[in-house]
């Protein structure tokens, strides 16, 4: 899209050329509509008819219209790409939660400041990437309760559901003296432990009977 200027009676500065091409490059270069630019454009494609004398300012003239404008355009283009990265973080996510932190993103790129933008980008993606944790979790945690159901474990859960941070107990009904605790730490980590209870004819101490139940216990975790 250069626009080549002719040798006019004085002397062409070679500068002035350099940066109307500039110009045009810039602008035809720019990921957006040229509609915002067609003046300028048309003022650019005067500039050969225009008095060599006033030709530089008149070039100053536009390159600071110019400027200004593919400063904006550039701004609103960075503004988009923000505001549509954080909305792909969130696709994947119907809830309350996942709507309020849309409307963040909204009111932001309402602004037009790619700051404001980019923050409620982040915020966007952290909470996303939490949710993704927690869902993942929570499909474990249910997958891990219908395991040892299968096991014949009876499975204790507080609640309509086994929840970060929450316990469960599971026991198998000829061991009444015995059960397992596992807890849902942060972080998706699941430890367990066997507990032993005290019953008639129960020994001090650790017994034959706690190092079966505990094998046990850890070969079922296994499978």
């Amino acid at each position: 899209m250069a626009i080549p200027l002719p040798s006019p009676s004085e002397p062409q500065q070679p500068s002035d050329a350099a940066r109307i091409n500039r110009l045009v490059d810039q602008i035809a270069g720019l990921d957006t509509s040229l509609a915002s630019f067609d003046d300028l454009l048309d003022r650019l494609r005067e500039l050969p008819d225009a008095d060599p004398s006033r030709r530089a300012l008149l070039i100053d003239s536009i390159e600071l219209a110019a400027g200004e404008r593919l400063r904006t355009a550039r701004r609103k283009r960075e503004v988009q790409e923000l505001a549509g990265d954080g909305l792909a973080w969130l696709s994947p996510y119907s809830s309350l939660s996942a709507d309020q932190h849309r409307r963040k993103l909204d009111a932001a790129a309402t602004t037009g400041d790619p700051a404001a933008v980019r923050t409620a980008r982040d915020d966007a993606r952290m909470w996303a990437e939490d949710e993704a944790r927690r869902q993942d979790g929570a499909r474990i945690r249910s997958a891990l309760v219908a395991e040892l159901q299968e096991l014949g474990y009876e499975v204790n859960v507080q609640g309509h559901e086994w929840s970060e941070g929450t316990r469960i107990t599971a026991a198998r009904p000829n061991e009444p003296n015995y059960d397992v605790q596992l807890s849902a730490v942060p972080g998706g980590q699941i430890p367990s432990k066997v507990r032993a209870y005290d019953h008639a004819g129960r020994g001090a101490g650790v017994n034959r009977r706690d190092v079966e139940v505990e094998h046990s216990w850890c070969e079922d975790l296994a499978k």
